[in-house]
């Protein structure tokens, strides 16, 4: 009985400790094919010497046997061969495992495998037992139930302990379970427990002995190892179960998401088959093609695409088929005959690496398309009329010169007053009239030339390859002829009439530039004589212009250097005959020029917003000298000053006023702002509220040239003015021209009714005098009375010396 429990002790624990040994051997990295091999060695040594040392210790405990050198010899090679054919079985089991098997959820196949092996395993146990003990011994027999019962423990044994090191290995190695120590030993320990009893068993079988001990405790832990190995198969079913669910879980949310990419795609979403059939389609394609799921399962590629695009689509379809991708747009002609842009991405359908069809994504890119035409169509065409514009223009020129033109002219024109069209008809008629003059040249041109919008009111046509200037001149003729029919604009009617500048190619220019530069300055020639003709360009013109060019720089250069200086020309009152007023006149003192006239230098500065500073300079000089002879001499008089429109209506014409009366100290009243008709005329809820806050200082209000912008006389009621002068036009003529003398009588009586003082301007005869007097004309200026002068003469001269030496003693402000 000792020596029974000394071999089970001593063999358990070496079995155990070489099972830690092949466990631990297990978990060597293994990838590379000099480690595989070397693993299988030594796990087939291990296990050798674990099979050699189980049955040899047995034998010892049992009979005794000697450690001769032949006995050694036996053991050695019983070893050598059992380790040699288990390191076959390694290499080939390990072959086998790297085979690609079909996936088994009961792992029947698996159950298979390890039953097998274990048979195999017992079979070469019992084998080697039978052969080292028959080689000790000749009194050893193998009983056909002593085989079949060692057999069938040691099988349960082999399974059961391969079953629980790959459950181990599970743990320890996929799902990262640690396996504690102490587990690990009891598992190996009673395995070893159980092939250690199980091997004695069979040696006492051998020499027809049976041990009611042993063979009780063989088959007990057989049972258990059995029962430990149920468990464990138990537990790996139930987290194979889990893991097919969880994945079952995952492969349903990812079929949801796939889905919701498929169904609730912004984009049409198609799959095609091999043959180019639709098999599948989302809503968003169902919208976009107008058919219904049934009508579109039922088409091919080619009833789907526009058939220009057919060749270009079919080629994508055909690359992506065989196994590529495709990024390309295409046309589609919808169930309705729309036709849409697309742009789609096509690429394979792969099943088990199997190609199946093909998904295309086709987005709609209908509008982006329009939008782009579009844009690249205003790029070289105006919006609001349809025509050319500059650029489109400038590349069409180009492009017939190009071509061998050799010659062209360039018809520039504008509309006159276009601007009094805006202002008092509104911008939305102003743009009606410019499409239906685009429209009216379509037509009058036909296809002669070509035509473009360059900005505001301005047209340029271009009539290439004619045989005659006269033919161009007539060809403009017909343009005045049309544009001067009336034009319906709504509710309104209006006739117009056009400037036209004119310039040739290539005897005025060889580039766009130099050529509509040229017709422009022919076109500002008209303007300058009187509007509603046409002048073909002159070299004069261009000499004309440079002159501009350097008055303007001239122009700022004398506002840097104080160059202006002001003259004044005196106003009297036709009943007292002593002077009431002095007109405040702005001459330009050019060094090299002499004195300047402001007709020369006025448009010029409004023109290029130089107005503003020269009219503030103006207005504060005349203040200041005002002020100066009211010091010295008390004048009773009162000062004007011209303002021109842009700098009345600017927002701190208010503001300039007020600095220039405080600066000095002057009352508003001694103060008259001189303002044109025009300005009442094209800005009257502006003007009428200016006019009324100066009058609300006290400043006096003159309007300046009546009769010249065309205002009618009921437009004098709406305006709180102090007088109207009335222009020298109709006082030069009225002694030679009865109607200009009817209209200066009329301005005179109802200025009188409106209590409004009446100034005659440009009285330069006594004739005309006594019929102002006649007429009861309150004021007179002209040279009959003094001519402009500087302001060191202006008191000095011979009319003035009386009221000199009447205020010279009174200096106070009365």
């Amino acid at each position: 009985m000792m020596g029974q429990l000394s071999f089970l002790l001593f063999s358990t624990i070496s079995c155990t400790i070489l099972l830690k040994i092949i466990i631990l051997t297990t978990r060597i990295n293994t990838n590379k094919k000099h480690n595989e091999i070397f693993l299988s060695c030594l796990l087939a040594s291990l296990a050798g010497l674990t099979l050699t040392l189980v049955p040899t210790l047995s034998l010892y405990f049992q009979q005794g046997a000697s450690w001769t050198t032949a006995n050694l010899s036996i053991i050695f090679f019983c070893g050598f061969s059992l380790t040699l054919l288990l390191f076959l079985t390694f290499i080939a089991m390990s072959y086998v495992g790297k085979r690609k098997v079909q996936a088994d959820p009961l792992q029947s196949n698996i159950a298979r495998i390890h039953f097998i092996l274990s048979t195999v395993v017992a079979l070469l146990i019992l084998s080697f037992t039978y052969v080292f003990v028959t080689l000790h011994s000749e009194a050893a027999q193998l009983t056909k139930e002593n085989f079949f019962l060692s057999m069938l423990l040691l099988i349960g044994v082999i399974y059961s302990t391969t079953r629980i090191f790959e459950r181990i290995h599970i743990d320890e190695m996929i799902t990262k379970k640690s396996v504690s120590p102490l587990k690990s030993s009891l598992l190996f320990g009673l395995i070893s427990l159980s092939l250690s009893s199980n091997v004695f068993l069979f040696i006492e079988q051998l020499f027809a002995r049976s041990d009611f001990f042993i063979m009780t405790l063989s088959m007990t832990t057989v049972f258990l190892l059995l029962f430990i190995t149920i468990a464990y198969i138990e537990s790996q079913f139930v987290e194979q179960q889990d893991k097919l669910e969880e994945n079952h879980n995952r492969l349903e949310i990812q079929e949801q998401r796939y889905r919701s990419l498929f169904d609730f795609n912004p984009n049409a979403v198609l799959t095609f088959d091999l043959e180019g059939n639709f098999t599948a389609c989302n809503q968003s394609a169902l919208l976009l093609t107008g058919y219904t799921r049934s009508e579109l399962l039922n088409l091919k590629i080619p009833n789907l695409i526009v058939a220009s695009e057919l060749d270009k689509t079919i080629a994508a379809y055909e690359k992506v088929r065989i196994g590529g991708t495709a990024d390309f747009e295409s046309k589609i002609m919808s169930k309705y005959n729309d036709v849409f842009h697309i742009r789609v991405t096509a690429f394979a359908v792969k099943v088990n690496d199997e190609l199946t069809g093909v998904h295309a994504i086709a987005q709609d890119i209908t509008a982006e398309k329009q939008a782009n035409d579009k844009i690249e169509f205003l790029a070289y065409h105006d919006e609001l009329t349809g025509l050319l514009n500059r650029r489109g223009m400038n590349t069409l020129l180009e492009s017939t010169v190009n071509m061998g033109t050799s010659q062209m002219a360039m018809i520039l024109f504008d509309i006159d007053q276009f601007k009094n069209i805006n202002d008092h008809l509104g911008h939305t008629v102003g743009d009606r009239l410019l499409q239906q003059v685009g429209d009216r040249l379509k037509l009058t041109l036909q296809e002669k030339g070509f035509t473009a919008r360059i900005g505001g009111d301005e047209f340029l046509i271009c009539l290439p390859d004619y045989e005659a200037k006269s033919e161009i001149i007539e060809e403009i003729k017909t343009i005045q002829s049309e544009m001067g029919k009336l034009f319906v604009l709504g509710e309104f009617y209006k006739h117009i009439t056009i400037s036209i500048g004119v310039s040739y190619y290539p005897e005025d220019g060889k580039d766009f530039n130099t050529l509509i530069r040229h017709a422009d300055m022919a076109m500002y020639e008209v303007k300058r004589h009187g509007r509603n003709s046409y002048k073909e360009f002159s070299t004069s013109y261009e000499k004309e212009n440079v002159s501009k060019i350097i008055l303007l720089e001239e122009l700022k250069e004398a506002l840097d250097k104080n160059q202006f200086v002001l003259h004044y020309q005196p106003k009297y009152n036709l009943s007292t005959n002593r002077m009431e007023g002095a007109e405040a006149l702005i001459r330009w003192a050019h060094p090299e020029r002499g004195l300047i006239s402001p007709e020369r230098f006025i448009p010029l500065a409004e023109q290029e917003d130089l107005i503003f500073p020269i009219g503030d300079w103006t207005l504060k000089e005349a203040c200041r000298q005002f002020m100066e002879w009211k010091l010295l001499y008390n004048s009773p008089f009162h000062i004007s000053v011209n303002v021109s429109a842009k700098q009345f209506l600017h927002p701190d014409f208010m503001k300039s006023v007020m600095d220039a009366l405080d600066a000095v100290h002057m009352r508003p009243e001694d103060l008259d702002i001189e303002i044109t008709e025009t300005i009442a005329i094209e800005n009257t809820k502006e003007t009428h509220k200016k006019i009324n806050t100066l009058k609300e200082l006290g400043v006096q209000i003159t309007m300046d040239d009546f009769g010249t912008g065309y205002t009618s006389l009921s437009y004098l009621s709406m305006f709180t003015i102090d007088r109207i002068k009335i222009d020298r036009s109709f006082i030069t003529g009225m002694m030679q021209n009865k109607n200009h003398a009817i209209i200066a009588q009329t301005i005179i009586s109802v200025a009188k009714n409106l209590n409004m003082s009446v100034t005659a301007e440009g009285v330069e005869t006594e004739d005309q005098l006594s019929l102002l007097k006649s007429w009861d004309c309150d004021e007179g200026q002209g040279y009959l009375f003094g001519r402009p002068q500087p302001a060191d003469l202006f008191l000095h001269s011979e009319p003035f010396e009386p009221l000199l030496s009447v205020n010279a003693e009174d200096t106070s402000f009365s």
